[in-house]
């Protein structure tokens, strides 16, 4: 065995014990000798790329030093590398959108087909399923007041439906305006951003509720999130 297991190159023999042990040079125990080697050169990994691992191996701490810059997608990436075009983390300069599950992915829904609302019931807007992580989810309500006018609005982001939250929490985002809405006003309330996490798919609602006398009062308006992580 060339290798005794932890690095250190075993020889079969000695010359000189075998001088004092009167054992003469013959042809087998050199060859053995010189095989054994051979054999432990053709563990070792040759700088010119002919010799190269056949298993994992530690480096003990000590560092892999003076390498290239990485070209294929299994090269080892170079502090060079990471400092100068991954950190600090780049923007997107090409105009795309990031993939689903990738970070700075967007999940929207934009509606501008009129929802007509019930006074003083809050309705669903739109609505976006959010897949597991951890999100920034915000939204916009477009209100389109009716003949009546109107004296109240509100609008929120939820995860139960038609639901406008009734207390502070992260998770969720609420706005109101208590004020008189002359017929046929139009106002836009926009949303705090909510974060949530999710760890399954979760939907989230964009809701709306007006308290008018009379008439038709509609809405349009958009939510979206984006992943943080």
């Amino acid at each position: 065995m060339p290798f005794n297991g932890t690095g250190a190159f075993t020889r079969n023999f000695s010359w000189t014990a075998d001088k004092a042990a009167g054992i003469p040079i013959t042809a087998s125990r050199f060859d053995a000798d010189e095989n054994d080697i051979a054999s432990g050169l053709s563990l070792c990994i040759t700088r010119d790329g002919q010799g190269v691992p056949t298993s994992a191996i530690s480096w003990n701490g000590q560092r892999l030093t003076n390498l290239a810059d990485p070209v294929a997608a299994q090269d080892a990436a170079t502090l060079h590398v990471l400092t100068t075009t991954y950190l600090p983390l780049k923007g997107d300069t090409s105009g795309g959108t990031a993939p689903a599950g990738n970070v700075g992915e967007i999940i929207s829904s934009n509606i501008i087909s009129p929802v007509t609302l019930t006074t003083n019931t809050a309705a669903n807007v739109t609505s976006i399923s959010l897949t597991a992580g951890d999100w920034d989810v915000t939204g916009e309500v477009w209100y389109s007041i009716g003949a009546g006018g109107a004296t109240q609005i509100q609008s929120g982001v939820n995860s139960v439906s038609a639901t406008i939250p009734t207390a502070p929490a992260i998770a969720t985002s609420q706005a109101m305006l208590n004020a008189t809405l002359g017929a046929a006003a139009a106002a836009v309330q926009g949303l705090r951003t909510a974060r949530v996490a999710v760890a399954a798919p979760t939907t989230y609602y964009l809701i709306a509720l007006a308290i008018f006398p009379s008439g038709t009062t509609t809405v349009t308006g958009n939510i979206s999130a984006r992943r943080m992580r």
